[in-house]
């Protein structure tokens, strides 16, 4: 951090030019945005760049940096990727410029020989949390430069940034990157959903009256409407989008962008759904599928943009290791991955090297290009290392529970005490209750697909929803088991309890 702080003060009050380059899902764009933001309001020349998804790739490339080389940048400072960069590193030296690496990915082995490179992975590194994103990353950055700077004295005619105000970025990047909401995840998200909620940044107000949100907004939006829609330009077609719309201060060009992000986010749901179709009759229709620890799939032109999205699909109905793989068409084939817990994907994917050009990615989530004609032979290789990896037991979707709960204690005075536990997300889940012998006095399908219940014990009466259970309704029996997470359900201006269900027998 030291020397990569240094070199940026040192660019910024010499006035050389410094490139942002960032990945383009949210985590990267949210990262890029922040660290842009805060350079330019330092006094720092500054170019963000984002790499297209199809055209260039994922992580840092030697056409890029001759792009960025000839606008007149010196420095190339990268956010939530460069960790396996160890080609490019080697080649900007050679343009004459220097590189600072910030990412959190794990290295696959030896470290680019950057100026710096900044990764809670780096063997070298005393940062006490492992699970911090690239955003935070880009935020811990931004810190240490502004201190180093104010050392110097560089403020006494400017003012000094306030990065708390910065936080909307981090809170949305972590969520969206799904690490665990611990340590200082959960600090960095505490402190910024409640900017995310005032809409203080133009481009999230804008998104929130596309979204129809007002309120609170929650991990939960974040997952599953502001990530969507911003990771939808970089799937389909350009992620500066999403880029454009956060440093935005402009309300009609923030109308432009969201209108633009919304129209592809539609695409991107429908082109997904074809694929799921797709992925799923070849699964089907492969007697041999059945015996597998893994699900595999291969389509023709799949769109590399959602094929991430699809992985995480099969994974969710057959709760195993899934792999989506696209042929492009100049014959390349490129690959999601997502794995269950106690399957590790780096450790996995380090057996099958030799049938992979490149893959990066984390315990659950990766990504990868296959040697050309591999396909069969890694098909094979992923599903005999997985099986030596696992147990059957792994292979069972469990719902943990946290305790039996008295329905009579279902009330607003036990939904603020679980509230004290916020925020929920990945690594802080919500708590899970179970309650048996209840007695089902109303059900039906809302929604095309979701199950809404009352249950009835003793003389009280409690309803029930739950998400993507619909096809449940023809055959829930007259007493059930529920595990669920009490919330409050406001509906029409009406405010009531209501059951978020998890799972029911």
């Amino acid at each position: 951090m030291r020397e990569a702080s240094v070199r940026i003060a040192k660019a910024i009050e010499d006035k050389e030019k410094i490139a942002v380059y960032g990945d383009y899902d949210v985590d990267g764009i949210t990262g890029t945005a922040l660290l842009t933001l805060f350079l330019k309001q330092v006094g720092g020349d500054v170019v963000p760049y984002i790499p297209h998804r199809i055209k260039e790739g994922y992580g840092v490339n030697c056409e890029a940096l001759d792009h960025l080389k000839e606008r007149g940048c010196k420095l190339v400072v990268t956010v939530d990727t460069g960790t396996t960069a160890l080609e490019p590193a080697e080649y900007v030296k050679s343009l004459g410029l220097d590189m600072i690496i910030t990412d959190h990915h794990r290295p696959h082995g030896n470290l680019p020989a950057a100026l710096a490179v900044l990764n809670p992975y780096n063997p070298t590194s005393e940062y006490p949390d492992l699970d911090i994103c690239g955003v935070g990353m880009a935020f811990n950055l931004a810190a240490a430069v502004r201190s180093l700077l104010k050392s110097k004295g560089y403020f006494g005619a400017r003012p000094i940034p306030n990065l708390k105000e910065s936080l909307d970025l981090v809170a949305l990047g972590t969520v969206a990157d799904v690490v665990p909401l611990l340590g200082v995840n959960r600090i960095f998200v505490t402190h910024g959903l409640p900017l995310l909620s005032q809409g203080r940044r133009v481009g999230i107000e804008t998104l929130m009256k596309y979204a129809n949100l007002k309120g609170e907004i929650t991990p939960t939006h974040i997952g599953f409407v502001f990530g969507p829609r911003i990771n939808a330009g970089g799937r389909l077609e350009d992620a500066t989008i999403g880029l454009k719309l956060l440093m935005t201060n402009e309300i009609s060009e923030a109308q432009e962008l969201a209108g633009t992000l919304e129209n592809l986010n539609r695409e991107r749901r429908a082109i997904q759904e074809r694929i799921v179709v797709d992925s799923l009759a070849q699964l089907e229709s492969d007697v041999s599928n059945k015996e597998k620890r893994v699900s595999v799939v291969l389509g023709e032109g799949w769109h590399p943009g959602v094929i991430g999205i699809v992985a995480s699909r099969l994974l969710e109905k057959y709760f195993r290791p899934s792999v989506v793989l696209t042929r492009l068409p100049d014959g390349k084939i490129k690959g999601s991955l997502r794995s269950i817990p106690g399957i590790d994907l780096p450790q996995i994917l380090s057996q099958c090297e030799e049938f992979i050009e490149e893959w990066g990615g984390h315990a659950s989530a990766a990504g990868l290009t296959l040697k050309p004609g591999s396909f069969e032979q890694f098909r094979n290789r992923f599903n005999d290392v997985v099986k030596a990896a696992s147990t059957e037991e792994m292979f069972t979707s469990v719902v943990e529970v946290d305790s039996d709960l008295d329905p009579a204690k279902i009330n607003e005075s036990l939904l603020k005490e679980i509230n004290l536990l916020k925020p929920f997300g990945f690594g802080n889940p919500e708590p899970i209750f179970t309650t048996k012998n209840l007695r089902v006095v109303s059900k039906r399908v809302v929604g095309e697909k979701h199950l809404k219940i009352t249950v009835r014990s003793g003389a009280q009466l409690l309803d029930g929803i739950g998400f993507h259970k619909g096809e449940k309704v023809e055959t829930l029996p007259r007493d059930v088991s529920l595990a669920y997470t009490p919330e409050v359900n406001i509906w029409n201006g009406r405010r009531s309890i209501q059951l978020k269900i998890k799972d029911i027998v």
